[in-house]
């Protein structure tokens, strides 16, 4: 069989398959540093030049201390539907409202520098 040169996806053949748009075909970056170490960059707790084990270690912190549980029963209780969440999620999104309010982060900040 000949291989067609315009392809139309309204008058495709048979043996020819539509693909599902990919990270490629729509330019959206693919993240390579984990979500913890992006959402602790963003909201300034560590520094640009920190390694991933540190910030996993301040994560594992972080996401123990009792304001961020505090907030993630918020947002946990604000949700009408408990799937597809993981306590990652929550976490990393407890974690970016926590910052909105600059007493809470400077208190978790505080927290931190005394470990």
């Amino acid at each position: 069989m000949a291989a067609r040169t315009t392809i139309n996806p309204q008058t495709q053949l048979h043996t020819e398959h539509r693909r599902a748009p990919s990270v490629v075909s729509s330019g959206k970056a693919i993240p390579t540093e984990p979500s913890y170490f992006r959402a602790l960059r963003e909201v300034g707790l560590i520094p640009q030049t920190c390694t991933f084990a540190e910030a996993f270690r301040l994560w594992t912190i972080v996401a123990s201390d009792p304001t961020v549980l505090a907030y993630e029963k918020m947002i946990r209780e604000k949700q009408n539907y408990n799937f597809n969440n993981s306590r990652n999620q929550l976490t990393h999104k407890a974690v970016l409202q926590l910052a909105e309010s600059v007493q809470d982060l400077e208190a978790l900040k505080s927290r931190i520098s005394v470990l």
